[in-house]
């Protein structure tokens, strides 16, 4: 029994079926692959360029250990201190006095300390009218 009757037959192995198949499986990857690193790429640029002009912009951030942050985060007319850990963000203050949101902002732009100043200046104020409407 020759191989062309075999193939034939359906029960053989034929080596041309066999390239052929290879050769779509390599022309495949060959259009997939770049396919997909432009997407991705795409997809990438999109992502940052989707931080500019949006309702949220990460003013300043502070890691104070290993998954431990405290984030300024401008929403509106109003910036949210936040505290993030691993497993977990809270609400630590809600800055809606335009004076310190503008001070806050500038602390982020130029890269200084006003931030824990204005933030320190806020806690204690903040504590001061608990510990009043405690004593009430």
């Amino acid at each position: 029994m020759n191989a062309s009757a075999i193939a034939a037959a359906g029960g053989g192995y034929d080596p041309g079926e066999t390239w052929s198949l290879l050769l779509r499986a390599a022309v495949a990857l060959l259009v997939l692959i770049p396919l997909i690193y432009g997407v991705t790429r795409l997809y990438g640029k999109r992502v940052a360029m989707g931080g500019r002009g949006r309702a949220l912009r990460v003013v300043d951030a502070l890691a104070l250990g290993p998954n431990r942050a405290v984030y300024l985060v401008e929403v509106g007319d109003r910036i949210l201190v936040l505290g993030a850990t691993a497993q977990h963000i809270s609400l630590l203050a809600e800055v809606t006095d335009p004076v310190s949101i503008a001070t806050l902002k500038r602390s982020g732009i130029e890269g200084d300390n006003t931030f824990w100043k204005v933030f320190s200046e806020r806690l204690a104020k903040r504590r001061g009218e608990r510990e009043g409407e405690d004593v009430e």
